[in-house]
């Protein structure tokens, strides 16, 4: 498993296990895994979980100031499939396709307690909550969810859009949202519209990278 982050413009590894301490255990065993996945979801429908936005969810500002403000003790877990996890990846990313209910004993394998902070990121096709659900339910209450981490990185990070109409109270957090962005290697701006509203995500990703982002 791997943990290619960036903070501050930069990249770094931490010093925990490489990808290929984690997945092939659970590779090997991938049907078992989507079939997981889908009682999982399943369970949500059910009402096991709340909703996008209900507790859990985080946003993409939430994991970047919980990265900056302690790295070493943030952990990310990516569920996505390796195409996108190659195309875009979070600080700190480990990608894991593994199913839900082990994510509890990956975590404590890998010396994450229970009390540790953990954020289970996913996209359109790779729901993060099934694996949020096992992590709650195993006493994991600092684990939280994001839907579409690219997506939300994009909106949030690299390029955020504030408002021209700002009040004072809204400038001072837009002030605080923007300094973040920048530390990342963001480029926040004051705009009516975002200029990349219709663009497709990989496009988007694309785009981010000419202009220096480091995924």
């Amino acid at each position: 498993m791997t943990t290619p982050g960036h903070a501050g413009g930069g990249r770094s590894r931490d010093d925990g296990p490489t990808r290929g301490d984690l997945q092939p255990r659970f590779s090997t065993n991938r049907v078992l895994a989507i079939a997981a996945g889908v009682l999982g979801t399943l369970a949500l429908i059910a009402g096991d979980t709340p909703t996008p936005g209900g507790a859990g969810a985080a946003t993409a500002l939430d994991l970047a100031a919980a990265i900056r403000a302690d790295p070493d003790g943030v952990v990310v877990l990516d569920v996505r499939d390796e195409g996108s996890f190659a195309e875009f990846l979070a600080p700190r990313a480990r990608r894991f396709d593994g199913a839900p209910e082990d994510t509890p004993s990956l975590l404590r394998e890998i010396g994450v307690t229970a009390a540790g902070r953990v954020f289970v990121t996913g996209g359109p096709l790779a729901d993060p909550r099934p694996a949020w659900l096992a992590l709650r339910r195993a006493g994991f209450e600092n684990a939280h969810y994001i839907l579409d981490i690219a997506t939300a990185w994009l909106d949030d990070i690299v390029s955020p859009v504030g408002s021209p109409d700002m009040s004072a109270a809204e400038r001072e957090t837009w002030d605080r949202h923007a300094e973040l962005s920048r530390y990342f290697g963001g480029f926040p701006r004051i705009a009516a519209r975002s200029d990349d509203a219709d663009e497709s995500t990989s496009a988007r990703l694309r785009r981010a990278k000419r202009r220096g982002c480091a995924f």
